[in-house]
């Protein structure tokens, strides 16, 4: 009877090992788990931040690379605007043609303006004659006004082509004359040029002003013949006093 009796203890015992065995099992295998759920969670926040940072970088590299190209082509589009192509800087300074007829008036006009001004000049010099030296001035004057308006013209309207900076030929000839003259034969040499010089630019003036094809030329012309027209009637009573 002592032998079952002492196997109950040794059965007791190897049944409560198990159970703590069996409880350490569980407790291991659960440990086991949260820490795969933690591991696997962690990877998962991991992924998620991740993506998230992806994204924000991508629409970042996205904005950036729209706001570079839109800036590219903002500076592009400006630099186009700001700067002028050849054509239409050329175009911007473009000059208007002139027929044959206006060309020859503006030349002559201009030159006839050129001799009497500086022909004007040496009669106030070498003239002892008040009427002559009173008559030169007024030619300065009045002569040095209408070349200064035929030359706004000429920028205004954009004309093509330029008042003659020196006499001609035949003008030059004129005034070596007059240089070579003294006393009384250059009163009356300068008479006689002016009167013959005056009659000349009186025609061109009223031919331009009624037939030119340039609506402000005709205008410089029709006034300017008026004022020839009383200097030649200056000169012409001068020319009679020196020869009566």
């Amino acid at each position: 009877m002592a032998r079952p009796a002492l196997a109950r203890p040794a059965s007791s015992f190897l049944y409560g090992t198990c159970r703590v065995i069996a409880l350490l099992a569980a407790t291991a295998t659960i440990s086991l788990v949260a820490t795969s759920a933690a591991s696997a969670a962690g990877r998962s926040d991991s992924l998620i931040l991740l993506a998230q940072n992806s994204n924000t970088g991508g629409a970042t590299g996205g904005a950036g690379g729209n706001t570079s190209q839109s800036g590219s082509e903002g500076g592009t589009n400006a630099g186009t605007g700001a700067t002028m192509s050849p054509a239409e800087n050329t175009s911007t300074k473009s000059t208007k043609s002139l027929s044959a007829a206006s060309k020859t008036y503006v030349q002559k006009a201009a030159m006839t303006d050129l001799f009497e001004i500086t022909s004007s000049k040496l009669a106030l010099k070498q003239s002892k004659n008040a009427e002559i030296k009173k008559f030169a001035q007024q030619m300065v004057t009045d002569h040095g006004k209408s070349t200064a308006k035929l030359k706004s013209l000429i920028r205004q309207d954009k004309l093509n082509l330029k008042a003659p900076m020196k006499l001609d030929q035949e003008h030059e000839k004129l005034l070596k004359q007059l240089e070579a003259a003294k006393g009384d034969d250059f009163d009356k040499l300068y008479a006689k040029i002016q009167t013959e010089g005056h009659e000349d630019a009186l025609k061109l003036h009223q031919t331009y002003a009624e037939n030119g094809d340039q609506p402000d030329l005709k205008n410089f012309a029709s006034e300017v013949s008026k004022v020839v027209e009383m200097h030649l009637s200056h000169i012409t009573d001068i020319n009679k006093s020196l020869h009566s």
